[in-house]
């Protein structure tokens, strides 16, 4: 992959992110006439969707995901993995998770531009048949 694919890649995951992100915020969590209908008993599929958003935030859920995300990512030298945490660390930032969610980022980013893991387990695993037997 080029490097202006894998910097636009990397944009697009962020931008995607925060979309979302704003779009739970804006039209989930902050109006008030979607909190008194929650707030009343309504059991709907949107007022569960508004109390899991709610509960990963403050609970710090979203946080913990991203920062796990990105530790798996730069101790295994997985891109895709890294995407996944970026995208959860630019979703957390904008849902009030900045404690746990801008370090995670910055994981993210720097598992993103080191070399990718090239050890083939299948090769190590026959080699260390070979010299076992």
């Amino acid at each position: 992959m080029t490097p202006w694919r894998s910097w636009l890649a990397t944009a697009l995951i962020c931008i995607a992110a925060l979309a979302l992100a704003a779009a739970a915020r804006h039209w989930l969590i902050e109006p008030a006439s979607v909190s008194a209908r929650c707030d009343a008993g309504a059991a709907d599929g949107w007022c569960m969707v508004r109390a899991w958003t709610i509960q990963s935030f403050v609970h710090q859920r979203i946080g913990w995901a991203a920062m796990g995300l990105a530790m798996i990512a730069y101790a295994g030298r997985w891109r895709s993995v890294a995407g996944m945490a970026l995208f959860a660390a630019c979703a957390g930032l904008l849902l009030y998770t900045a404690e746990l969610c801008a370090p995670a980022a910055l994981l993210a980013l720097l598992a993103m531009v080191r070399k990718p893991n090239t050890i083939d387990p299948a090769s190590t695993i026959k080699s260390a048949q070979k010299t076992s037997a």
